[in-house]
């Protein structure tokens, strides 16, 4: 599994969901890809992107390579996604987030859905477990902003 394909997958489950609003004809984009998490101008970038919310916004962290102590080597990917969204007005906080919370916990069931039925990546065997994935808080983005991180691992098995 390549990097691009870890960004294709994410956007395709942002894409998918139906409270995320897809329309690249109007330029409302559901997805931003970050390619460094630490860049704050990237950062500041994929929110000024978006023009209709919730969103995602995906970064790939980092890896480790492992042996097993056998024959099978695999390749761990370490990566997240946020879900932010605007707040309405006076809206409490909390409830922002919980909106994000609950749209990350059907997109994080979804994706440990396609990585069992092997659509993760068509033609190779991609796991995901859902004990590893932890969620954060995240907010206030530009003071109206709010949402949760969520980070998980993609296991993908490779050989030399």
């Amino acid at each position: 599994m390549t990097i691009a394909d870890f960004f294709d997958f994410l956007e395709a489950k942002a894409v998918q969901h139906a409270d995320i609003p897809h329309d690249p004809a109007n330029k409302k984009v559901a997805f931003y890809g970050l390619d460094d998490p630490y860049d704050l101008e990237e950062f500041d970038q994929a929110l000024r992107n978006f023009a209709a919310f919730p969103a995602m916004l995906a970064e790939l962290n980092e890896g480790e390579l492992d042996d097993n102590d056998s024959a099978n080597y695999t390749d761990t990917m370490m990566g997240g996604f946020m879900i932010v969204d605007k707040r309405r007005g006076k809206e409490p906080t909390r409830d922002v987030r919980h909106r994000c919370r609950e749209i990350g916990k059907a997109i994080i069931t979804q994706i440990r859905k396609d990585s069992r039925a092997g659509v993760v990546k068509p033609g190779e065997i991609v796991h995901m477990r859902i004990n590893n994935v932890s969620y954060t808080p995240v907010g206030p983005l530009a003071s109206q902003y709010y949402g949760y991180l969520f980070t998980f691992r993609f296991i993908c098995p490779f050989s030399f």
